[in-house]
């Protein structure tokens, strides 16, 4: 297994999370939640990387967000250019 972050998560709001990180992490982890899970409203997550999004979606955003600069993007490309946006999960910072 990787070694990650790896996080247990309590329902109940008067436990804290608990925190697993560096060599070892993920066997600390599942070890914890598995003497856990039966006794308590627990969740087991791990922080993973991003997947990038495909190079085309990510290039047609770019060259969107360019032509947005230089105001040459109609009312529909600026929809388009949304419906992109919120399919790479991506916000432009501001």
């Amino acid at each position: 297994m990787n070694e990650n972050t790896w996080l247990i998560w309590f329902e109940d709001a008067g436990v804290r999370p608990e925190v697993f990180t560096g060599e070892g992490a993920a066997d600390a982890a599942n070890l914890r939640f598995h003497a856990l899970k039966d006794n308590w409203n627990c969740h087991l997550f791990v922080k993973v990387e991003p997947i990038p999004p495909p190079d085309e979606q990510l290039r047609r955003f770019e060259e969107m967000m360019e032509r947005r600069g230089q105001g040459e993007l109609s009312p529909d490309g600026l929809k388009q250019l949304q419906e992109l946006e919120n399919a790479l999960a991506l916000r432009p910072k501001r």
